[in-house]
Formats: structure tokens, C-alpha cells, sequence
């Protein structure tokens, strides 16, 4: 989103502007491929000056606002688990580089107190618009720019606010979230933390959203405009809250 109107493609390549992380983000995603993780875009270089960087195009659609009613199927929530279950399965056999500044505004905020052990770098931005579909089904992730260091719960988290309409609005959102829960494999005690986990990083996300705000961000000021203003985050965090003991019992209910 926050790339709107400099991201260009030129064939089978896409040029867009780079993070000061880029080289380590393209050796991360080279990495990804070599363990098996073939769902991801292809690093190709980064401009001499580090402003603009080079990887290759994944053909397919990208669900863009209003969201096609394709995209918000059951079918295509649990196709988009499935494949944050294969990233996080190739990301922990990589090893997680605490020396790089990887960007902290969306990471896990428990990473830093964590053993490597526990884990991995997440994508951190499984939007809508960050999932390449193939037949209605996830078929890549794109945009890598906030990966960082987390637990693979918290990456879970970031999906599920972005997939499920977790604010009271939709009479649907506690079977979104076990399609979701069901679909990546989490484990009844992953499904035991994750309504706090999504509580934490709503929490977060608000914090960015206020940062860009009160920087003057065109398109955060006019995403925080059409989507209701800070009234809406509260009436969000507020149902979340008062609904994380029911929606933790659908989860856990024949969970094993």
C-alpha cells in the first residue's frame, strides 16, 4: 500500500523502491527458494545507488479494494493458511539474523526476548493485496518489506486481522477464524494464544497507523478516513476483548 504508483513492471520483472535491508531481504528470499519455498518472488538485484530494486513478476491475480467476492471464500482463507504454513515451515530451517536492522514497527514485539529457537522471520503483512491467487487458490505472497524476526504465531495474528473481520461487523468471523486456524494446523495451544496474539497486534498496528498519521501519510490519512476513523479501532479492540473467550472455545472445540 505504502508503494502506490511506484512499482513498475517491465515484462517478467518488477521494479519497485527498496528497503535499506533489500541485499539481506533478496539473500533471505534465495534462501526461502533453496529450502523449497518456490511461492515467493525472485530477487534479481538491487540498483547501485539502493533506491530501487529488481525481482521477478509471479503471474496471477492480486485482490484489490473492493475485494472480489472470490477472494473472501472459505476456500480461499484456507488456501492462503496452507501457504503461510509452507513459508513458516521453510523459514525455520534458515537461520534468523539478529545483527540486521529488520523493520520493527509491525515485528513481534516478544522477539527480542526469545531464544532463536523459538523463531523464525515472519512475512508480517499477509494483506489481501501481498497474495498472488491461481484459480481462486494462493499461489504466492509478495511484498517482504516488513519481514523480521517472530514467533510464528504472531504472523498467524497479522493474517487473521487481515483476512477476518474481527470487529463485530460480520456474524461469520468465528468460522473465518477457525477456517484459518484449521487450514494452517494450529496446534490447541497455538489456538489457546492466538486471540491474545491478535489483541497485541492490533495494538500494534494501531501505534504504526498513528505514527503515519501524525507524519502526514496521504495514503494512511485516507485508508484511516474511508475505513471510519479511530472510532472503528476502538469499537475493534473493544469487541475483541469482550469476544476472545468465546472465540478461543469455537477454536479449541475438537481441536487436537
Amino acid at each position: 500500500m505504502t508503494h502506490v504508483g511506484a512499482v513498475v513492471r517491465r515484462g517478467d520483472t518488477v521494479e519497485r523502491p527498496a528497503q535499506p535491508h533489500a541485499p539481506v531481504l533478496h539473500a533471505h528470499l534465495r534462501a526461502l527458494a533453496a529450502a523449497g519455498f518456490d511461492a515467493a518472488p525472485t530477487p534479481l538485484g538491487v540498483s547501485e545507488d539502493g533506491l530501487r530494486e529488481r525481482l521477478g513478476h509471479v503471474p496471477g491475480e492480486v485482490p484489490l479494494p473492493p475485494f472480489p467476492s472470490w477472494a473472501l471464500t472459505d476456500e480461499a482463507l484456507r488456501s492462503v493458511a496452507a501457504l503461510l504454513r509452507r513459508l513458516h515451515r521453510a523459514s525455520a530451517s534458515l537461520p534468523v539474523d539478529r545483527t540486521v536492522h529488520w523493520p520493527a514497527e509491525l515485528a513481534d514485539p516478544e522477539a527480542g526476548s526469545l531464544p532463536d529457537s523459538a523463531l523464525i522471520l515472519c512475512h508480517n503483512d499477509i494483506c489481501p493485496e501481498n497474495v498472488v491467487f491461481r484459480g481462486g487458490r494462493a499461489a504466492a505472497f509478495i511484498d517482504f518489506d516488513l519481514t523480521a524476526p517472530g514467533r510464528p504465531l504472531w504472523d498467524v495474528a497479522t493474517a487473521a486481522r487481515y483476512w477476518v473481520r474481527l470487529s463485530g461487523e460480520d456474524p461469520g468471523a468465528a468460522r473465518r477464524l477457525r477456517v484459518l486456524a484449521d487450514g494452517y494446523g494450529l496446534t490447541a495451544q497455538e489456538r489457546a494464544g492466538l486471540l491474545p496474539t491478535i489483541e497485541r497486534a492490533a495494538k500494534a498496528a494501531r501505534a504504526f497507523t498513528e505514527r503515519r498519521v501524525r507524519d502526514g501519510s496521504p495514503v494512511h490519512l485516507r485508508a484511516l478516513a474511508d475505513r471510519g476513523g479511530w472510532e472503528r479501532w476502538d469499537r475493534h479492540q473493544a469487541w475483541l476483548a469482550a469476544n476472545r473467550a468465546a472465540l478461543t472455545e469455537r477454536l479449541l472445540r475438537d481441536a487436537r
